[in-house]
């Protein structure tokens, strides 16, 4: 019998959205790059993220974490809009 395992929904480079229902304080808007996959804390996977406006790096669980999109709009149209 063979198990298998379920990894990591964003890779590195990825652009994703914090929930910002979830509690994280922030000065600017919820624009991030996956920099990292990081192990799992309990059945949820961990990502460090990096927001264009911030100099810092996060810490984010999955669930916190949608793949970046507006309706229609691409993700870089929605990355540059982050940037003004």
């Amino acid at each position: 019998m063979t198990t298998t395992t379920i990894g990591h929904r964003y890779s590195v480079g990825e652009r994703v959205v914090l929930d910002l229902r979830a509690g994280y304080f922030m000065k600017t808007d919820s624009a991030f790059i996956v920099v990292a996959q990081l192990p799992p804390l309990g059945n949820d996977f961990q990502y460090r993220i990096k927001s264009i406006g911030e100099s810092h790096e996060r810490v984010a669980l999955e669930h916190h974490l949608t793949a970046a999109s507006m309706g229609g709009a691409t993700a870089d149209s929605f990355f540059k809009e982050g940037e003004k």
